[in-house]
């Protein structure tokens, strides 16, 4: 599938007609998306609102095979009443006109399964195929119900070039030094897809994960294909290959043929091998990149409550920490943070062993929001700021 339009938020909100029908609320920008919620935080009280974004004009002529696919979150939502959020596509709006004199199709989709940014499957608008069209985003509280609704970007897409993919490169080992080697095969969408296409098994994602495990499938695989069902005894290969665990990532494994079957290497927290130079020469260096997402505040207000309860009522609102010296109630210190991070961490990668660094990203607000980065490290079983 190929982009015929996109939009990120909030870099292209500007491009946008941000409508508020009714309320004092509109959508309104916020670190990487866009946010419409009716919950007034000075009177802890919701507000009736309807507020509407709409897109440019997208032109779509000439174009078939549609498809629509956005990256949202969708919190505290009624589920009994689904309208106040509504992706809707009209192709007879006119930029700066009324939405409501329009003729809008509401494109439906499972409001419910959210929680934390999630990105869509690839909905069929194929009923658009070769119009103008604009998109709109819709939303609508009361005083008794009022959802929050965030939205980080969102494409219009047209099937491309077709064909099955064939990945093709070059694999080396560092041993001192980098050596091409050739005893790496890397699983293909066709190699998952003939491991079984159904629920749990690899070719429904065409990854594995905690509940779908390599070890489990591969050595089969390697077994029941040629050439490797024809491997010698002691013979070797190191497969690559996608595994899911909050987002896609790329690991391997070596399979060692022992008494005649394909057998894993004893598995280990797989992460990306990179290099930092010490001022002489470039060195291993297995710091890992992390940016905290919702389940990982939640984690955190679960486990510090009780010690922070000020702080972790704000961070459970807003899904950041405060870092307002001024607001002392609710301030997260330098060495909050880090009791927070520990939970994080422990949470993500309870064996790692001392030394594993990691550099972790996570929402902030001290006068407006942003971002902060901790360098954390582990050391004598505790993770500590470096």
């Amino acid at each position: 599938l190929a982009n015929l339009y996109q939009a990120s938020f909030p870099a292209d909100t500007g491009n946008f007609e941000n409508i508020d029908v009714l309320g004092p609320q509109s959508w309104t920008n916020g670190t990487g998306r866009i946010a419409a919620s009716g919950f007034d935080f000075g009177c802890f009280c919701q507000i009736p609102n309807e507020d509407w974004l709409i897109s440019p004009e997208i032109d779509l002529t000439g174009e078939s095979n549609l498809k629509f696919q956005i990256n949202q979150e969708i919190d505290f939502l009624n589920p009994a009443i689904p309208e106040q959020v509504e992706i809707l596509i009209s192709n007879d709006y006119t930029t700066g006109g009324d939405p409501m004199a329009a003729t809008w199709v509401s494109l439906p989709f499972d409001r419910t399964a959210f929680g934390s940014m999630t990105l869509s499957e690839d909905f069929d608008i194929s009923a658009f195929d070769g119009q103008i069209i604009h998109v709109a985003f819709k939303y609508v509280s009361s005083d008794t119900d009022a959802s929050r609704w965030r939205i980080e970007s969102f494409a219009i897409k047209t099937l491309g070039v077709t064909g099955d993919a064939n990945n093709k490169g070059d694999f080396y080992v560092y041993n001192g030094g980098w050596e091409q080697s050739d005893g790496v095969y890397y699983l293909s969408k066709t190699d998952y897809d003939s491991m079984g296409e159904g629920s749990g098994q690899p070719g429904r994602f065409n990854n594995f994960s905690s509940s779908v495990r390599a070890d489990d499938y591969i050595p089969i695989f390697l077994s029941i294909n040629s050439p490797f069902a024809f491997a010698q005894e002691e013979d070797e290969l190191f497969v690559i290959y996608k595994y899911f665990s909050g987002g896609l990532q790329t690991r391997g494994n070596l399979y060692t043929v022992i008494n005649g079957e394909w057998t894993p290497h004893t598995s280990v927290i797989s992460t990306t091998l990179q290099f930092g130079h010490d001022g002489n020469s470039w060195v291993p260096d297995n710091t890992i990149r992390y940016t905290l997402v919702g389940s990982d505040y939640s984690a955190i207000v679960a486990a510090l409550s009780a010690t922070y309860p000020d702080a972790t009522a704000s961070m459970d609102n807003f899904g950041n920490f405060d870092r307002r010296t001024s607001e002392r109630s609710s301030e997260w210190t330098d060495s909050m943070v880090v009791e927070a991070l520990n939970v994080v961490l422990d949470n993500l990668d309870p064996s790692a062993a001392d030394d594993q660094k990691y550099v972790v990203t996570f929402n902030i607000y001290n006068g407006s929001s942003g971002t902060e980065d901790f360098a954390m490290i582990k050391s004598g079983g505790v993770w500590i700021r470096q």
